[in-house]
């Protein structure tokens, strides 16, 4: 069956939803949106060449991007085919590519306006991911076991919860939304995010010891936390935090004085010269 035979005359808004679809032919070049979820397609040929709004394609049978429309408004919904590759990725404002069968995010736009969804795929690494992102970034439910060539700025909520990460090495220092990296294999909370305007996530890493020594540690500063030894706020366990902050301060100015001193000692070994 194809649009074409469908005869559905002249729309707006195309909902084409589980009609037995094998091929988009047919469809007008510009629509506002498009609905072609739980058909048989393999492909996006003869998708229309703008969509104003949305364009849905979940659950088909697509295995390249190729044909895709050049141009979306809003979100490409594209969840539960085959793709394996991002090439011909379309022009959207948000992406939803969540379980297909891609191991790599080459051919990413660098810059995206909204949410960024490629979890429950094959991705091994972070390797040419967007560099920047409006909305939310999640990447769950992949092969990860650090987040090298993460996003360098994510607007909103950044997921990387069940993957196999050993550690956050690569994480943005600022995370406007939630960080949640729980079910992990991660042993410490080194290279977490500084700053988590949300919550910060990192339940179900068991082998973690201390955590909240760590979260001192490292000065991970959340709103909220969500781990294994409970949930509680920033407001919590501010005073022990500042307290942490302070002693930090005074060991990073005790080590400048003595790299100082070191060098003045080396200036008058050297030149005989007194400072």
């Amino acid at each position: 069956m194809t649009l074409e035979e469908l005869n559905l005359g002249k729309k707006d808004n195309y909902d084409l939803y589980n009609r037995n679809l094998s091929s988009l032919e047919g469809s007008p070049k510009e629509v506002v949106s498009l609905n072609c979820d739980f058909n048989a397609l393999k492909n996006l040929e003869y998708s229309p060449e703008i969509v104003k709004e949305d364009f849905s394609c979940n659950y088909n049978e697509i295995d390249t991007l190729k044909g895709r429309p050049k141009k979306i408004g809003n979100t490409f919904k594209c969840n539960n085919n085959k793709i394996t590759s991002l090439k011909y990725l379309p022009l959207a404002k948000n992406y939803e590519l969540q379980s297909n069968k891609l191991e790599s995010l080459k051919y990413r736009p660098e810059i995206v306006k909204g949410d960024f969804e490629c979890l429950q795929n094959n991705i091994k690494n972070l390797e040419y991911s967007p560099e920047e992102i409006g909305g939310d970034f999640n990447c769950s439910h992949n092969d990860l076991i650090n987040l090298k060539h993460s996003p360098k700025k994510v607007g909103g909520n950044f997921y990387c919860y069940n993957n196999k990460l050993e550690t956050l090495e690569g994480s943005p220092k600022i995370i406007n939304g939630d960080f949640n990296c729980s079910n992990n294999k991660l042993k410490n909370l080194k290279h977490s995010p500084k700053e988590i305007k949300g919550t910060f996530n990192c339940k179900n890493n068991p082998e973690i010891k201390k955590l909240i020594s760590q979260i001192y540690k490292y000065q991970i500063k959340a709103k909220t936390y969500n781990t294994d030894v409970g949930i509680f706020s920033f407001e919590d366990i501010k005073e022990e935090f500042e307290e942490e902050t302070k002693k930090i301060k005074q060991i990073e100015n005790q080590k400048i004085k003595e790299k100082l001193q070191s060098t003045k000692n080396k200036i008058t070994m050297d030149y005989g010269l007194s400072l």
